[in-house]
């Protein structure tokens, strides 16, 4: 991994530290993440099931994924009868046919994560492609779940044009309208009579421009209304003038993620969202270079654990402030000689000690010592050994 070294500057990087536990905060708001942590939080019981499924968002497809997923609950079916008395089974199988009665397969996305234990009961559309799992353990597989809230957004869509403005609310790849209050019909509302005022101007084109900074100002401050309500960033579209002119008038900045030019007069909400898709997809490139640029300032610092081990270490020591890991890394292991140390060398799948993936664990560590996780692309920490931690001290 190639890190950039901008040199150690202690204000630059608390700076960056609060922008991520800014950004954590509002996406703690997001029911999906509060469902996530509560997940995590909840009562840790044997058996807990937890099954990924690939699926398709291709009506065509959906009975495949519908037939896949009844395979998977047979199979997992006759493991807990296998493994576990009757009066445990059968409870747990209950609550896994009533969330497969639930789920609308002809409307899936990219991917099914479901959660089954003596508490839990939880279903859940993944938005990315996902490989499957089916694993039956102390606790349940929460990554995938955890990349999706990571990767997934709350924001607001303004459409602005001289024959409208339409606000959409907007999560992760979908778009829906939303009651934009007061907000001006058109620009017509501001049009000034160019019989009786062109005289006043060198011509009708400064005439139409003062008209459309008053139309947009209105739209700048009714949407300042709507920020205030809502801890979320804005995407602006219009045509390259409007964005232009829009750029230089609001007074909402801070809020404003970016811009995408074009006409969506008559654009479809599919459409839509495939547009902002691009900056959304740009904010998660951004946010992971962030991360990136933090740890290589944290070496700098020395306030940092590198490898399963060191970072397992420092993580039960309740020093994890921010845990980078790469997206598909993960680590069989075994408890070592006391709870801050971890066997990853010839591992005995059969010992009582046996952890099928160490790196779940020290998600949930981190997370339960008030830290955060973010995941980056496969081969960004190989020089590292797949997996960093940013400690406190």
């Amino acid at each position: 991994m190639i890190l950039v070294n901008f040199g150690f500057d202690s204000h630059h990087y608390n700076r960056m530290l609060s922008r991520i536990y800014l950004r954590k905060k509002y996406t703690m708001e997001t029911t999906q993440l509060q469902e996530t942590k509560h997940l995590i939080n909840a009562k840790k019981s044997y058996p807990s099931i937890s099954i990924v499924l690939p699926t398709s968002n291709k009506y065509r497809q959906y009975r495949q994924d519908e037939e896949k997923l009844k395979l998977i609950i047979n199979e997992v079916e006759g493991k807990l009868f296998q493994q576990f008395p009757t009066s445990v089974a059968v409870p747990l199988m209950g609550k896994l046919f009533e969330l497969y009665q639930e789920i609308d397969f002809s409307h899936l996305s990219e991917g099914l994560a479901i959660y089954v234990s003596r508490e839990q009961a939880e279903v859940f559309n993944l938005s990315f492609p996902v490989k499957e799992k089916v694993i039956i353990d102390k606790s349940f597989e929460i990554r995938d779940l955890l990349y999706e809230t990571k990767h997934s957004h709350d924001y607001l869509v303004l459409l602005i044009s001289s024959k409208g403005n339409k606000l959409l609310k907007g999560f992760n790849r979908t778009v829906e309208a939303v009651d934009f209050k007061d907000a001006p019909k058109d620009a017509k509302e501001w049009e000034i009579d160019l019989h009786s005022k062109v005289g006043n101007f060198s011509d009708a084109k400064v005439v139409k421009d003062i008209t459309l900074e008053k139309y947009l100002r209105d739209i700048d401050r009714c949407l300042a209304l709507e920020l205030s309500n809502r801890d979320c960033p804005v995407i602006i579209c219009g045509v390259e003038r409007i964005v232009h002119k829009y750029k230089s008038i609001t007074k909402n900045n801070n809020a404003i993620l970016g811009y995408v030019e074009g006409n969506f007069d008559h654009a479809t909400f599919p459409e839509i969202a495939k547009h902002v898709a691009v900056l959304l997809d740009k904010k998660n490139v951004s946010d992971e270079n962030e991360s990136l640029i933090l740890l290589d300032q944290s070496i700098g610092k020395n306030t940092f654990a590198i490898g399963i081990r060191d970072v397992w270490k420092a993580a039960v020591e309740k020093r994890g402030r921010l845990l980078l890991v790469e997206k598909n890394y993960s680590c069989p292991a075994e408890y070592g000689k006391d709870k801050f140390t971890l066997n990853t060398d010839e591992v005995n799948k059969d010992s009582i000690n046996y952890i099928k993936d160490a790196v779940d664990d020290l998600i949930e560590i981190v997370l339960k010592y008030g830290g955060d996780v973010a995941f980056v692309e496969d081969g960004k920490l190989v020089e590292h050994n797949h997996i960093a931690l940013i400690t406190y001290f």
